[in-house]
Parts: structure tokens; C-alpha cells; sequence
């Protein structure tokens, strides 16, 4: 893919600077923001059909909970996979510092599930 990627030859309006980016630095942004997309892809319909085999196992229970954990873990797992090809993105394309993201993502899943503290009635 390399290969056929380098062997592309684009006008000259496209020589230099755009925007004040270089356009080769661009192209490759570009080039690996799609193939990491692809791969989210790839693996989407990976855990798609493994959750479809599982379904079919599962469906022969008698219980119905089984039916529904499959189901959330499912979107659990596309949840996790979005969100670390995203801090990839950030990190590898376009060189954020991710640590104060993953920081507060942190965070927030700790402090969730903690209820609000009630106000006293003092009056």
C-alpha cells in the first residue's frame, strides 16, 4: 500500500505548503487516521460476528439474562475499542498529549457510580 501511495504524482499546486502544513505531512495524517478507522472497522465486524455465534449458543438457555449480558457486553467492548482508537489517533497523527484526556477519563469512570451526597436538613 506504501508503495502504491508513493507512486501517486499530484499537481504542483500541491507542492510546498498549505494552510501552513506541509502537504506530504498531511497526506500521511490523512493515510493513517484511514487505516486506523479501517482497522476499528475490521474489528467491529469481528466482534459483530463473534457476539452473532455466540448469540446462536446462547438462544438454546432457558434463562433470558444470558441473552441481554451478551448483548451489553457487546456494546461495552465497541465503546472500549472507539474510544482507544481514538486516543490513538490523537496521540500517533495528530501528536496530542493524551495524558490529561485519559486522566479525566479516568476519573469520571471512578466518580460515576457514586451517588450525590444528600443535603442535611439543619434549618
Amino acid at each position: 500500500m506504501v508503495i502504491v501511495l508513493k507512486a501517486l504524482h499530484f499537481p504542483d499546486f500541491f507542492e510546498g505548503n498549505i494552510a501552513g502544513y506541509n502537504f506530504e505531512a498531511l497526506r500521511h495524517g490523512f493515510y493513517k487516521v484511514v487505516f486506523v478507522l479501517g482497522l476499528i472497522w475490521i474489528i467491529f465486524r469481528i466482534l459483530d460476528f463473534a457476539s452473532l455465534v455466540l448469540s446462536a449458543r446462547v438462544s438454546n438457555t432457558e434463562s433470558r439474562a444470558d441473552d441481554q449480558v451478551l448483548g451489553f457486553a457487546r456494546d461495552f467492548l465497541k465503546i472500549i475499542i472507539f474510544f482507544i482508537g481514538f486516543i490513538f489517533i490523537l496521540s500517533h497523527v495528530f501528536k496530542f498529549d493524551v495524558s490529561a484526556l485519559l486522566t479525566a477519563a479516568v476519573l469520571l469512570v471512578l466518580l460515576l457510580p457514586l451517588p450525590p451526597k444528600k443535603a442535611s436538613k439543619t434549618c
